[in-house]
């Protein structure tokens, strides 16, 4: 599903919860929050022959800068996105944004430094791929977690946010966490 409508069917208790959401404040009220998956990174995806040149937020006005509906690219960012400063076109998935990126319809495009670099090698030709670069000042840092609906029954939100605490602990103990996270990024 895309992330906005995986995000609602969630909040709404029709599905036990959605996966990969920064846990911000406003999240918190609709949902119960495992421990940290994992801490992301976004950085802005750019076009080599075009770079980005940017050391706050409001250095941005003047790119056109791609988002995904749904996320959030960290405080100052979203609140001037939301007040119509920055010039933002939006896309229903990453995969979206990475294809109007090298079209040129979009200056730049934050993502997760990651992703952005698996899809790189695993959805683009590499004569494609070597036409995206990134620029290496994040956006946004924050850790990415299991939300489970509050409107659940019986508590049952919290219920699976300890389970799957409780399993994200075994397998940062036996070291199995940092074994897949190491083969994830080759």
């Amino acid at each position: 599903l895309p992330w906005k409508r995986a995000y609602a069917l969630a909040a709404a208790g029709k599905a036990d919860g959605a996966a990969s959401w920064a846990p911000t404040d406003e999240r918190q009220k609709v949902f119960v929050f495992s421990e940290s998956v994992i801490q992301v990174r976004k950085v802005f995806f750019h076009r080599v022959e075009s770079p980005i040149q940017w050391q706050t937020v409001d250095d941005l006005r003047p790119y056109r800068i791609g988002v995904t509906d749904g996320y959030t690219y960290g405080e100052e960012f979203d609140r001037q996105w939301r007040l119509g400063q920055l010039k933002t076109d939006i896309a229903s998935s990453d995969r979206q944004n990475m294809f109007k990126l090298l079209l040129g319809r979009v200056d730049a495009f934050p993502l997760e430094v990651d992703v952005g670099l698996y899809m790189l090698r695993s959805s683009l030709p590499r004569e494609k791929a070597e036409r995206i670069s990134y620029h290496p000042k994040a956006v946004m840092v924050t850790p990415i977690a299991v939300g489970f609906s509050r409107k659940l029954p019986d508590n049952r939100g919290a219920l699976l946010a300890a389970a799957l605490n409780k399993g994200l602990r075994k397998l940062h103990d036996s070291g199995t966490y940092d074994k897949y996270r190491l083969e994830m990024l080759r």
